[in-house]
């Protein structure tokens, strides 16, 4: 072998020694960890993480229309419920055409568990989701992004996976049972003016200014006991807002009703809501007896309800982002923009994803172009913004709900 030969084979050898070594540098990341009571699980350093009751979401804090890793614990009835509910998610993702591409039963940590792989071809996205059983609960873990971004970070994506523990737990619905049992006192909810139950809140309303109430959804009793927590806190502790969960658009319609008492705003809030546990009469009839409460108040002690939930509805936020701008006057420097979202509102395109691309690309543009939106919607601008991040949220919400974008089945 010549000298000239010996010498390329050796300058080769450290060139891609020197690649490996730059490689694995890049390669190199720093790991947190997320617990709670129920689980744990390592994430990269610098990822947003929003924790909510025991679900918990990351982000890479991009601005993407699909990318998210979230973790979410999800009753289940026993182990013929988790086979049960997974078949089922199964085939409700195949309506929405996916394509599941595998479907592994395996087992976890020593727990049964599935992990399931799935791509939509019609958005160009996958989704990784894993989950596992224990003690009634399933323990859902999912990845969604774009093909792109999906094979960019599934290495890190695995060894999230793989560092998933689910911790010794025991259920609580026997003690909370006894609590209620203990502590609860039954309310008439066929006298809105009987307020003897409430009894039990009296050293508490000196005491506080925000009072908040709970419920399970789809009770038929829950508009009747909203009126009378209302007529009763309105009285005692002078209450004047009422946090309602809906979203800031529909609650900006229900303000519209009560100050004008045009059922025309609570007949668009309802068609937006059919199917919902909102849209159903005994709620309507709520905003309708809420009217007539503020009618007997006076105008400074009439409550007015803000909206403190995300953009469900979306196409109701879009509709009252649309009721903000001035059409004829947009800066050319923002001009792209607003005129995505003149045309969704004009052409009543509402399809959940176009909706989504133009709430990100608005999103993306608040931030870079402040000062010109400043100038251009001045005190609209907080309403704007917040509406359009409330939609934006909307896309996560699903993810770490485990729930379906809105038309789809």
């Amino acid at each position: 072998m010549s000298k000239k030969t010996m010498c390329f084979i050796f300058l080769l050898i450290l060139a891609l020694f020197i690649s490996g070594c730059n490689g694995g540098k890049e390669d190199e990341i720093n790991w947190q960890v997320y617990a709670n009571e129920y689980y744990e699980v390592k994430y990269p350093e610098g990822w947003d993480v929003i924790a909510f009751n025991n679900s918990v979401t990351f982000s890479k804090g991009e601005a993407n229309d699909i990318w998210d890793v979230s973790v979410k614990p999800v009753g289940v009835d026993g182990k013929e419920g988790f086979h049960e509910d997974i078949k089922k998610s199964k085939e409700e993702s195949e309506k929405a055409g996916d394509v599941i591409e595998e479907i592994l039963e395996t087992e976890i940590g020593g727990q049964p568990a599935y992990k399931v792989k799935v791509t939509n071809s019609e958005f160009e996205a996958k989704g990784y989701f894993i989950s596992i059983y224990k003690n009634n609960v399933a323990f859902d873990f999912a990845f969604t992004a774009m093909e792109e971004d999906y094979y960019d970070d599934i290495n890190y994506i695995e060894e999230m996976v793989d560092s998933l523990k689910i911790k010794e737990f025991a259920t609580y619905h026997g003690d909370i049972k006894e609590f209620i049992a203990e502590n609860g006192k039954a309310i008439d909810t066929y006298n809105l003016n009987d307020f003897s139950a409430f009894n039990l809140l009296y050293d508490d309303l000196e005491e506080n200014t925000i009072f908040l109430t709970g419920e399970h959804h789809g009770v038929a009793d829950n508009s009747v006991l909203d009126l009378k927590f209302l007529n009763y806190l309105v009285k005692e502790a002078g209450v004047k807002y009422y946090l309602a969960e809906t979203s800031f658009s529909n609650a900006q319609l229900i303000n519209r009703y009560l100050k004008t008492g045009d059922e025309s705003f609570l007949d668009e809030l309802f068609e937006s809501q059919v199917g919902t546990f909102a849209g159903n009469e005994n709620e309507f009839n709520k905003w309708k007896e809420l009217y007539k409460l503020n009618k007997t108040l006076p105008k400074e002690d009439r409550i007015k309800v803000v909206g403190v939930d995300i953009e469900h509805q979306f196409e109701n936020g879009v509709r009252y982002m649309y009721s903000l701008i001035d059409k004829e006057n947009v800066p050319s420097e923002i001009e792209s923009e607003i005129n995505e979202l003149i045309d969704i509102y004009e052409s009543e395109r509402y399809d959940y994803w176009s909706v989504h691309r133009t709430i990100s690309n608005i999103r993306e543009s608040l931030n870079s172009k402040k000062d010109i939106y400043e100038e251009f919607l001045g005190e609209e601008l907080f309403e704007f913004k917040l509406v359009n991040e409330n939609i934006y949220t909307l896309r996560r919400f699903n993810d770490t709900e485990g729930a379906k974008p809105p038309g789809q089945a």
